[in-house]
């Protein structure tokens, strides 16, 4: 195994948005009279890649998501959350660390060095957070659960750091721990898709958990990732076409890095019916999980947040995927939250400013293991508490790679490296919404309806300078060159090929990158 790379280290200072109030724990961990209460089962599920907008539960015109909706009749829906980053590594290390992606460090930025190196080579580089017992499962397990998680995506991995306080972590990209998920033989037959093999091993694993102990479940759904390939049930229910299917088969990780890079060899009516279709068969697996866990007597007494880390991109403005930009599509995600004994059942939250980040605190306080708790914007807030309505605004950001961005220019010659280099922000206040280039505002909306008119119009003008200035604050804050571990080429043959199938690195990738003139 090769050696890992010297650690950069940030200078040596605590950002202002980690101004913390530690182990506050909340009064859902005892009783009235003090007695501490047993903690509650806690199931977090992250339907990868899904976008808010595409859930029947909100607005969508077709019945995508009937499971998602009849949990979230049962629980609060928060109906304008929003992810912190518009891809998996950094959204997913935010909901386990509680903070942004500038303070964690898991982003491109931490993939983009030295620039000559391959772009497979770099994916396949370990991370290692820089709190490990910061980790969401580790907080649990210290405070006394059993820890499971299921992921098929291998940005959520062992070498990305997820597996940080997890008893048992099955990376179900790989035959052999599919086969240990199940408990059987890697020869025997297994299920058709990794959210079926995923369902499957939280049935054994929960069959055979102790009696008493509180349990940690985290399990991510793929389905709606590209490539789409929905089973020929769903693909039918949406009007889909095995033609299409096949094609995007045949030209393999070309198409999304194509499709990335502004040369779509499909359209929004090919794409649009395959991904509902895969949202679909997420849902399936989410109403299974559900009614697996009522059979079992284990759904009152239990907390489940259901979220996404990011949303896709299916034609707006010619884009798809979900890189490169922080369009809506791809920073509104659901966000349900299902809590023990009904309490609160069928609540519609509108509050402008939740987050997938807030996944963190919101179940440290639910298990009595202290909730951090922030005097300004960045850190993880209680969903359940009135802490939310204090938050003054929310960013989202997607940092660059170099090394990816020349990937992009390998399969299309005309994308254009510059307007790429200095990131994507978007700034979400309780009024507005404003996107960024660098510290550029492109775009300033209302998030309370349509502006008109001169008066208005110098609100929004006001807004994007005042965008402009939170987000320059938001960034000085931080140091550019986080001290983050990013060891050597750790990945193994199976996992660089699973990166490739999901499109993060192409199959015909040049040796030496091509000149940025």
């Amino acid at each position: 195994m090769p050696l890992p790379a010297p650690r950069r280290r940030g200078r040596e200072r605590r950002p202002w948005t980690l101004v913390l109030l530690l182990s506050v724990v909340l009064g859902c961990g005892q009783t009235d009279g003090g007695v501490r209460a047993r903690a509650p089962n806690i199931v977090l599920i992250v339907i990868d890649t899904a976008r808010a907008d595409h859930f029947s539960c909100y607005g969508y015109g077709s019945p995508t998501t009937p499971n998602v909706d009849a949990l979230a009749a049962r629980g609060i829906r928060f109906e304008n959350a929003h992810s912190v980053a518009p891809w998996t590594l950094p959204a997913h290390m935010s909901m386990f660390t509680g903070l942004p992606p500038r303070d964690h460090g898991a982003t491109w930025a931490a993939f983009s060095e030295p620039e000559t190196t391959p772009l497979r080579d770099l994916v396949a580089r370990s991370f290692t957070p820089r709190e490990p017992g910061r980790m969401l499962a580790a907080r649990l397990r210290t405070a006394g659960y059993r820890t499971y998680g299921f992921s098929p995506n291998p940005w959520i991995a062992r070498n990305k750091g997820f597996a940080e306080g997890f008893d048992a972590f099955f990376e179900l990209w790989r035959e052999e721990e599919q086969a240990a998920a199940l408990g059987r033989q890697p020869a025997e037959d297994s299920p058709r898709s990794t959210s079926d093999v995923a369902v499957a091993g939280v049935k054994r694993v929960l069959a055979e958990h102790p009696p008493g102990a509180p349990f940690f479940l985290f399990v991510n759904f793929l389905d709606p990732h590209f490539p789409y390939e929905p089973s020929t049930p769903f693909l039918q229910r949406f009007g889909g076409t095995e033609e299409t299917v096949r094609a995007l088969q045949h030209r393999g990780t070309k198409n999304e890095l194509g499709m990335i890079a502004g040369a779509s060899p499909f359209t929004p009516e090919q794409l649009v019916p395959l991904y509902d279709a895969e949202l679909a068969s997420a849902d399936a697996a989410v109403g299974e999980l559900v009614r697996w866990l009522e059979s079992a007597g284990l759904f009152d007494d239990t907390l489940i947040v259901l979220t996404s880390d990011h949303g896709e991109l299916l034609g707006e403005r010619g884009r798809f995927s979900h890189q490169l930009y922080v369009d809506e599509p791809l920073m509104h995600v659901p966000l349900v939250l299902k809590l023990p004994g009904g309490e609160r059942a069928g609540t519609v939250v509108a509050a402008p400013l939740a987050s997938n980040l807030d996944v963190y605190a919101t179940v440290l306080a639910r298990a009595g293991a202290g909730a951090e708790r922030a005097l300004e914007v960045g850190l993880s807030r209680d969903l359940t508490s009135q802490s939310l309505l204090t938050r003054p605004l929310l960013v989202g950001e997607y940092a660059p790679s170099r090394a990816y961005l020349r990937q992009l220019r390998n399969v299309n010659g005309a994308f254009e490296l510059e307007p790429h280099l200095g990131g994507r922000f978007v700034v979400y206040t309780p009024e507005f919404r404003t996107e960024l280039a660098g510290l550029r505002a492109l775009e300033t909306s209302s998030l309370r309806g349509v502006i008109e008119g001169g008066a208005d119009e110098a609100r929004l003008r006001a807004a994007s300078l005042a965008a402009e200035q939170a987000l320059a604050d938001y960034l000085a804050a931080r140091d550019e060159q986080q001290g983050v571990d990013v060891g050597g080429a750790t990945g193994d043959a199976e996992t660089r090929a699973e990166l490739e199938a999901l499109g993060y690195v192409g199959d015909d990738e040049p040796e030496e990158p091509a000149s940025d003139k």
